[in-house]
């Protein structure tokens, strides 16, 4: 496994993600924490070839908010 910073428009998502809508009450909590210390609560982990693997709902939140850079995980 490796840190880096990617780019929040280049992790690519799979169908799978896309295809389910994250528990409304899970996002409110990870908004409020990202609202309350300027941090994503989950970490985001990719796949070598850029493929979201896990922290979907972070995710949104950056791309949401707008933001353009995001460490990941790379494994």
């Amino acid at each position: 496994m490796k840190i880096k910073q990617m780019k929040v428009k280049d992790i690519k998502i799979k169908d799978s993600f896309l295809k389910t809508q994250p528990n409304k009450q899970k996002m409110k909590e990870k908004w409020l924490f990202y609202r309350g210390t300027g941090r994503l609560e989950s970490d985001i982990i990719v796949d070598k070839n850029g493929y979201l693997v896990d922290g979907y709902t972070s995710y949104l939140i950056a791309e949401a908010d707008g933001i353009k850079k995001v460490e990941v995980i790379e494994k």
